[in-house]
Order: C-alpha cells, then structure tokens, then sequence
C-alpha cells in the first residue's frame, strides 16, 4: 500500500466534511465522551415475511429505505390518513393533522403499509405516536445482503468504496447490510509511542471483499500522529485506507481512526 492511497483516502474524508489536523482540537471529545457509545437518528429495521410491528412519528415526516434496491410500490389505507410519496429507493409517510381553530388532531389508530422493496414484499404494521421522525430500513434476507452491498459499490471507485465505508464508521451510519462485530478490548500500551490503541468495532461489507475495523487512539502525552505510523502488522496486512478523524492530540485526549481493508485484513 502506498502513502499515496492513504492520503487520498484522507483528503476526500476531509472532502465530505470530516475535520482533521490542528484545527480539530478546539472540538475534541473528552477520553469520557469518545469512549460512550455513538447515537444516530431513529430508525427501525423490517425483515421480509412475517408483519413487522414499528412506531412511526404522528407529527413528522418519516423515511423508508429499500437496502437491497428500489421500491417498486406501495399500498396503504388514504382513510386512516396516511400520505406516501416516494421514487428510487426511498420513500415518506406523512399522517395528516387535523386543525379545528387553536387544536390539533393527531393519527393515533393503527395503519397497514406494502411496500414492494427490490421484487419481495414487505408488511409495516405501524402504531404512529408523539415521538421524533423515523426512518425504517426494509433489510434484505441474508442472502439478499451480498447482492445489496455489490449493487452499492459498483458504480463506486475502489477511493470512493473506502471513503464510503470510513464515513459510514465515523457518523455512525453503518448500512444495514454490513455486517458488525464490537469489540471489548482493552487498550493496548505497546503499539504506538506515546498512544494507547483499543479496537472498538469490525465491520464488513460482505460480498465486495471490503472490510474495516475502527480504533481508539488515547493520547499520554501531547502528539502528533501521521499516517505512516499506522503502517504495522498490527493493524492488518491488507490495509488499503487509513483515515484519521484528527491529526494532533493532548495529553488525555481520544481520537479515532478507520482502516479500510481489501481481503482478508489477518
């Protein structure tokens, strides 16, 4: 692997919006913070077959996803006062409210919702109540999960597949069809100079040879990282990508860092 791919795979992180280098230490996160588990927005997942029971905002607009390919249709009941829209890959369901003068009037009765998701049927059985919009994700069977993540990284570059999974990792918007495995393990003193390394999770693309493991980085003292350190064996013999969230820690601090690996990454 050449530096070259590796700063490549840091300047279009760095494109999308990721900050890095000195003028990310004014946001660090505390050792605290970093080591909490991430949260993303709502959402829900629905396998093909049986009806799935999910709860659906009353009030806000809420997203649904065909993982596996486009949707295909939809049926549902107008008069329980349901609005879908959608095209692609993606659709909306709005409930209406009604408004007499001053007051407001919420959907709180149970609806039916069909969605044809890449050529399989899938049943929502939604209860919609006061809570944040929703986004439900109609996840393909497992063996559909191969042919999901290959449909994605095909019109893709192999700089844009490992950006793709790196930022997938850093915002916490893992696509259902990834597989992930967490980590427990403590940290480790005896790999970088003056940093501490833990292993938080391993996630795989499955069917596209493409895998990556993120990692903590503790900081003992004051220092400056460069991707060249992260060149060893420990990390992996196939390492492809190495993306740094920031490039200069304190003493104390956390970052992280996302390998991208083609192959086994051993």
């Amino acid at each position: 692997m050449s530096k070259l791919l590796v700063r490549h795979a840091l300047k279009l992180a760095l494109a999308f919006g990721l900050s890095a280098g000195p003028a990310a230490a004014s946001s660090a996160q505390s050792p605290q913070q970093a080591d909490a588990p991430q949260t993303s927005a709502p959402h829900q997942t629905v396998l093909p077959g049986n009806p799935t029971a999910v709860v659906l905002s009353n009030r806000d607009t809420n997203r649904i996803v065909c993982v596996a390919g486009q949707i295909g249709g939809y049926r549902f009941s107008e008069e329980k006062g349901a609005i879908v829209d959608g095209s692609g890959n993606e659709a909306f369901i709005k409930f209406q409210i009604e408004r007499f003068g001053e007051d407001q009037k919420y959907v709180n009765i149970r609806s039916e919702f069909y969605f044809q998701c890449a050529g399989v049927t899938y049943t929502l059985l939604s209860a919609p109540g006061d809570i944040a919009a929703q986004t439900v994700y109609l996840v393909p069977g497992s063996g559909q999960d191969e042919k999901a993540n290959r449909m994605t990284f095909k019109a893709l570059s192999e700089e844009e597949r490992a950006v793709t999974m790196t930022l997938s990792i850093l915002k916490d918007d893992i696509p259902v069809s990834f597989t992930t495995k967490p980590s427990a393990e403590p940290y480790n003193q005896h790999v970088l100079k003056r940093v501490d390394v833990r292993l938080v999770k391993e996630v795989a693309a499955v069917g596209t040879g493409y895998s990556a493991r993120e990692y903590l980085l503790r900081a003992r003292s004051d220092v400056a990282l460069a991707e060249r350190d992260f060149l060893k064996p420990f990390f992996g013999a196939s390492i492809y990508a190495v993306t740094l969230d920031r490039l200069n820690l304190k003493a104390g601090e956390v970052g992280r860092v996302v390998f991208v690996y083609r192959g086994e990454p051993s």
